[in-house]
């Protein structure tokens, strides 16, 4: 097993949502609400982080 396999087996054991549930999720009121913002932007850092999850998700299937 590589480095490589290593490390998508461990995204996908902490990563425990579809890429569909997550986008669901940062849709909601409650997932906007919260979280650490930097700067003047308005979305969060975690929201952010989220969407790039989505992004590696759908490139993983």
């Amino acid at each position: 097993m590589t480095e490589q396999d290593d490390v998508r087996r461990d995204f996908h054991d902490v990563v425990n949502m579809t890429p569909k549930q997550l986008e669901k999720w940062l849709d909601t009121d409650e997932s906007k609400r919260v979280g650490q913002k930097s700067g003047s932007g308005s979305e969060s850092i975690g929201h952010r982080s989220g969407r790039r999850f989505i992004a590696l998700l759908n490139t993983a299937q």
